[in-house]
């Protein structure tokens, strides 16, 4: 996994690769996920879902927005994406945070109806096996589209006021 790390970091994932009869391209789904885990002003355990490594200027970034937001930052994990759901049972996460369009095969299904990784979420945030989930763009998306930062804030604050009765804050 570490030679897939070091492409991303260049810029250079997903991978593709050709699948189906037709010769349909399909992104090649990661085995292995990061994760970083989060603890909001309540001390409830978030995990926030990342699709890629990301850059030093995006990991800046990343530390300012958690800062902002009143998150304490853990450790980070690496997961298996087959195996999400046991994982956030095991651990006790109380809610969810994909940052950028997090490859996880049951996660996309069961968030196909949801808002997109830059639209506002609606006035209840998607649920995953009753977890509430915030949807936002990668940091490197939010460099090269400063005003996508305003946008995150606001459905932040949003999806904090509206996530559940007891919502991450």
């Amino acid at each position: 996994m570490r030679h897939d790390r070091m492409l991303a970091e260049l810029g250079l994932m997903p991978v593709w690769r050709l699948r189906g009869a037709a010769g349909q391209a399909l992104l090649a789904r990661p085995a292995e996920l990061s994760a970083t885990a989060v603890l909001d002003a309540k001390d409830a355990l978030g995990w926030v879902l990342i699709e890629r490594a990301l850059t030093a200027e995006e990991e800046a970034l990343f530390a300012n927005m958690l800062r902002a937001m009143q998150l304490r930052p853990g450790a980070s994990l690496t997961l298996d994406a087959g195996h999400l759901a046991e994982a956030v049972e095991h651990h006790a996460v109380t809610w969810l945070w994909l940052l950028g369009d997090a490859v996880v095969p049951e996660l996309a299904e069961a968030l196909s109806g949801a808002a997109g990784a830059t639209a506002s979420p609606a006035l209840t945030p998607p649920l995953w096996r009753g977890l509430p989930v915030f949807l936002s763009a990668q940091p490197g998306e939010l460099l090269l589209q400063p005003v996508g930062k305003a946008r995150l804030w606001a459905d932040w604050c949003r999806y904090r006021s509206s996530a559940s009765a007891d919502p991450p804050a």
